[in-house]
C-alpha cells in the first residue's frame, strides 16, 4: 500500500506541475511585452521539472507554499490560489497521512511481536526457575 500511495502522490504532483506550467506559459505567451516581471514565474515554474519541484517542496516545507503562490496569485490569476491550496491540503492531509499510517502500523506491529516475544521468554524463565528437576 505505500507504494501505490507513494505513486498516487507522484501522480498527483505531475499532473498539477502540467497544469501549472500550462497555465503559465500561456500567461507568458499573452504578456510577452512584460517579460521582465516574469522572473519569479520563471523561477518556480519555467518547465515542468521547475513546477514539480516547487509543488514537492511547498507540500514537504522545502519553500513555503506562500512564497510559490505568490507569484500565481498577483501575477496569473488570483484563482490559482484555492487551486494551489486544494493541492496542498489535498497532499499534505490525505497522502502523507496515509504514508505516515503506514509507518506507524509497521512500527506498532513490530512493537507487539516484540512484546509477544517478551512474554513468551519471562513465562519460560518463570517455570525453568520452579521446576527445580526438570520433570515438567
Amino acid at each position: 500500500s505505500l507504494v501505490w500511495a507513494l505513486l498516487l502522490l507522484l501522480m498527483m504532483m505531475y499532473i498539477v506541475g502540467i497544469y501549472l506550467t500550462q497555465a503559465i506559459l500561456d500567461y507568458r505567451l499573452s504578456n510577452a511585452d512584460s517579460a521582465s516581471t516574469h522572473s519569479e514565474l520563471v523561477e518556480y515554474y519555467g518547465s515542468l521539472g521547475d513546477t514539480i519541484l516547487s509543488v514537492y517542496q511547498a507540500v514537504t516545507g522545502g519553500v513555503s507554499w506562500n512564497d510559490i503562490l505568490y507569484p500565481l496569485r498577483t501575477q496569473v490569476s488570483g484563482w490559482m490560489a484555492p487551486f494551489f491550496m486544494f493541492y496542498v491540503a489535498l497532499a499534505t492531509f490525505c497522502i502523507l497521512n496515509v504514508i505516515t499510517g503506514h509507518f506507524v502500523d509497521s512500527a506498532v506491529t513490530v512493537a507487539h511481536s516484540e512484546r509477544d516475544k517478551l512474554l513468551v521468554s519471562n513465562v519460560r524463565t518463570f517455570f525453568e526457575r520452579f521446576d527445580a528437576d526438570r520433570n515438567g
